[in-house]
């Protein structure tokens, strides 16, 4: 994982690198493996909302948010934890 960015419109996204060719919708299917896989989520909670051939993308999480938040909160840097 880069990290959290502040894009240009001034909200903050998480900053994903993955090294797999954007065909096909394998970049994409790579991202949320490494999501569920750093998240310890099934895969199937993980949505691709939009951005399918964008770099930038929209992904819903499903699942208990008070399961969920602190998993996530863990691998966030610390500027930027509760």
């Amino acid at each position: 994982m880069a990290g959290v960015i502040e894009t240009p419109g001034g909200t903050l996204a998480l900053k994903v690198t993955v090294t797999v060719i954007a065909e096909d919708g394998k970049a994409n299917e790579a991202v949320i493996k490494f999501l569920a896989k750093t998240w310890r989520v099934p895969k199937s909670n993980l949505t691709l909302l939009s951005g399918h051939t964008d770099r930038n993308k929209v992904i819903l999480i499903s699942g208990r948010p008070e399961n969920l938040m602190p998993e996530l909160i863990s691998h966030l840097p610390a500027e930027f934890r509760p």
